[in-house]
């Protein structure tokens, strides 16, 4: 499921750098800033009504899960991480795309370019994981392992934090029911917590995302400013 939902959600943010594309080719966006309009209220103003759509796109979502049944997402306890995973995924992916406006000159390009790469971002890193989660052994899974330090160094990436997290939720589930089995042998299984730190919880993908979504935001400005090869954006600006 985890997989289906980066897969359809890497269609979503890579819509919105469209219009902003189109404004800045045809010179909308240039109009507005000669009129008056601060920067930063501009790009604000865009992340708020973008984040708007993307939570239109994250209830039909929840609302699926609940229309199926999926108790693994909707259940007490795992409810409240799902919706924060979903909204941070948003916060911290659409700034992500934000500075695609300032490389593509074409919209429908643009569009399939960061879909794309969203897509394989998602999966290869998410799969990437899962796979060697299954085939390692017990005793590399500690700080040292390479799946834990490539689960720590693809936090990155909104996609793998969201899919990764949907997958450690739906692990922890599983591995709850499979302790109730368990406590009539007298015996248990260790289960995170959904918003524990541990390697199976999903708080580290939460701080990442959190902070990746202020980090991306802050590169879109810093470009809009002209702070990264100022000589280059300058020629890039009268040329336009």
């Amino acid at each position: 499921i985890s997989l289906c939902v980066i897969f359809a959600l890497s269609f979503v943010p890579p819509s919105f750098v469209m219009f902003l594309i189109q404004e800045r080719a045809t010179g909308a966006k240039h109009q507005q800033l000669v009129c008056g309009v601060n920067p930063v209220m501009y790009w604000l103003a865009n992340y708020c009504w973008d984040m708007c759509n993307y939570m239109i796109t994250v209830v039909f979502i929840i609302i699926i899960f609940y229309a199926f049944g999926e108790d693994i997402y909707t259940s007490e306890d795992n409810f409240s991480a799902i919706v924060v995973l979903f909204i941070l995924h948003g916060w911290a992916m659409i700034p992500l795309m934000y500075p695609a406006t300032y490389i593509f000159r074409n919209s429908s390009t643009a569009y399939i370019v960061m879909m794309s790469t969203s897509v394989l971002v998602g999966f290869v890193t998410t799969s990437t994981t899962l796979i060697l989660q299954l085939i390692e052994q017990p005793d590399e899974r500690g700080a040292g392992g390479v799946g834990n330090q490539l689960r720590i160094a693809f936090l990155i990436f909104p996609n793998y934090c969201l899919g990764r997290g949907l997958m450690d939720i739906a692990y922890n589930y599983y591995i709850s029911a499979a302790n109730e089995e368990l406590k009539s042998l007298g015996t248990s299984i260790d289960v995170a917590r959904p918003f524990s730190l541990a390697v199976d919880g999903v708080g580290r993908n939460i701080i990442a995302m959190a902070v990746s979504g202020i980090f991306f935001f802050l590169i879109c400005l810093l470009i809009e400013y002209k702070f990264f090869l100022p000589s280059l954006w300058a020629d890039n600006h009268i040329n336009q």
